[in-house]
């Protein structure tokens, strides 16, 4: 991630849906950001809602349009 002022972009990577840049905000511990993949040709946004806890992680949820909700976290490498 990275951020300037209440916004933030970044670069996401994983082994199921691979490379993508990713774009949001930051208000207060509030964090907010989507990602746009394409599995097996098909687009899905990946939308991300959660709190900063502390400036090493954060937690929260995830809506993946027609594959559903989940939970996610992070912690800085």
């Amino acid at each position: 991630f990275k951020q300037e002022g209440e916004k933030v972009t970044g670069h996401y990577s994983s082994q199921l849906l691979g490379e993508a840049e990713l774009a949001g905000t930051v208000m207060g511990q509030t964090i907010d950001f989507a990602v746009t993949a394409d599995i097996q040709g098909v687009r899905i946004e990946l939308r991300y809602i959660g709190t900063l806890e502390g400036k090493d992680s954060m937690k929260g949820k995830l809506s993946a349009a027609e594959l559903g909700d989940g939970t996610f976290t992070g912690k800085r490498k």
